[in-house]
């Protein structure tokens, strides 16, 4: 329901006030888009913590990608 660019604002902003966020992501797609919006944060040495919620269903592809990243996998 949210564009990659709002997602990536938010995400952006959370993190630059010191907090962690958690991003309800039901399928695959929704968590791969997130966690690339992470891995570009990243790249501007933008990071912090991310508790992806309804992590039941993340591509092995996705799972790979995430291995650097600090995200929490909530199981719903």
């Amino acid at each position: 329901l949210w564009s990659e660019q709002s997602l990536s604002e938010v995400i952006k902003k959370t993190w630059e006030s010191g907090l962690p966020i958690a991003i309800h992501a039901i399928g695959d797609s929704a968590a791969d888009s997130i966690v690339n919006q992470v891995i570009s944060l990243k790249e501007k040495k933008i990071s912090g913590k991310l508790n992806l919620e309804h992590a039941e269903v993340i591509r092995k592809d996705t799972i790979l990608k995430m291995k650097d990243l600090d995200i929490i996998c909530h199981m719903q």
